[in-house]
Order: structure tokens, then sequence, then C-alpha cells
């Protein structure tokens, strides 16, 4: 979703965003069951916050409406991407839904699958929609979290390290000598607009080091776990508990 702003005669900013023709499938389903999004907050409630994910919302929200599991999480994801477009754009969340139901219409015009989008029925239901962009909405909460967790330049993708093991000939590569291990770690990260990947080589030295510091990190987070049991909120470790639990 391409977005920006534009600057009116009188100088005010007025939000613009594009909404690809890919996303218009998911914006027709949440536009159709826009009327249970009231049902969303008290799904998203009866899981334990240390328990509230994205796909655990979905399965709690279509149990209660009664929705197919597949619409549950397109209304979520969708709810989620609309937040994020909102979020880097600093927009309010009524200048995004303006700015959405603006470009939906003018799409709607000239493209069959925008106009299946009944904009009718996300117009009724615009003050829920701009609720759950709220952190004091639990899926808003989970968006902001998310948000903080990975506000990085870049974020870790993958990391793996490579065992190297290599020959030392004789003058005359006729025999082998000896032999050679070393190690290369491949980390494979976003850097917020590419995945990109580094190699760098290490000895055992190196090993042992990012061992203790990992080990170390962990013992951080079960003190913190420890030490903060009976303060009133939730201590939500990131990666902790992912949509794949």
């Amino acid at each position: 979703m391409s977005r920006g702003k534009i600057t009116t005669g009188a100088g005010r900013f007025m939000a613009r965003i594009t909404v690809p023709a890919s996303q218009f499938p998911a914006l027709a389903v949440l536009a159709e069951h826009s009327a249970s999004l009231p049902v969303l907050r008290g799904a998203a409630e009866s899981i334990d916050q240390e328990r509230r994910t994205v796909d655990a919302i979905a399965r709690a929200f279509a149990g209660r409406t009664k929705i197919p599991l597949g619409d549950a999480k397109h209304i979520i994801t969708q709810l989620r991407s609309l937040d994020g477009v909102r979020t880097t754009l600093g927009l309010s969340p009524k200048e995004l839904f303006d700015a959405l139901i603006e470009d939906l219409t003018e799409k709607a015009a000239a493209s069959p699958e925008a106009k299946k989008i009944d904009l009718d029925k996300l117009r009724a239901a615009e003050k829920e929609i701009e609720a759950i962009f709220s952190a004091d909405h639990p899926l808003g909460l989970v968006n902001k979290l998310n948000r903080l967790r990975y506000d990085y330049a870049n974020v870790l993708i993958n990391a793996n390290i490579l065992t190297d093991v290599r020959p030392i000939f004789d003058d005359a590569a006729r025999d082998i000598k000896s032999l050679s291990v070393g190690y290369v770690l491949q980390i494979e990260y976003w850097d917020s607009t590419d995945r990109r990947q580094i190699f760098a080589a290490l000895d055992a030295k190196d090993i042992a080091k990012l061992k203790s510091l990992c080990e170390r990190a962990q013992t951080k987070t079960l003190t913190l776990q420890e030490k903060m049991k009976n303060l009133p909120w939730p201590l939500l470790v990131a990666g902790e508990l992912t949509d794949d639990d």
C-alpha cells in the first residue's frame, strides 16, 4: 500500500493512500463482516495477555461470531496492515479511515474488484475500526507491542553457523598435510527495504563467546521474570510466543 500526504490550498495536510488491487479481497471480507467487529474486543480479552497472539485472537473471534477462520484471519491481518500504514504516516485513526474510504471510492468507479467492497458497511463501522487502532483495544495493543519489538533498522530473519573444513596440501598438492576447521556465521536480516545476508569468519573462541552471551541473555530473562512477577503488568518476552505455537 503506497502512501503519502498532500497539502491543500489552506495549508492543511490531507492523507493520501493508494490501496493495491491485491488487498481488495481482504478489504471486501472486512467490510462484509464489519458489523461483527465489536465482538473482537471481547474475543481478544478472553485470552490471557501472555498467550495473546494474532492467530489466537483470530480463532477466538471466529469462534464467537461463526465467521470462517480464514476470513477472521484476513480481517485481523487487514486491520493490522492499515494500522501499520497509519503509524508510518503519523495519521490519526480518523485521518487514516477517511483516506481509505476516499481511495476505495475512486477505485470502485474503475475496478470491479474494488466495487465488491461494501463501503456503506465500512462507513457504518468507522468508530469501531478507529477504536481498534488504539492501544486501549487488545488488538491495538498487540500491534503496538510488535512495533516496539521490531522498530529497528535491521531485524534478524535467520542465523546459521557453518563449519568449514579446508585441507592443507604439500607444495606439490600431492598430499594432505593437515585439516583446518573454522566457522562462518551466516546472518540473514531485513533492513526495512530488502532481505540481506552477511557472513563473518569465526574461530573456536568466538563460538564459545557467542554461546556464553546467549546463555547470559536467557539468564537475564529468567531474572526479570522472577523479580517482576508481582508487578501488575504481564512481562512479555519478544518471540517467546508466536502464531506458530
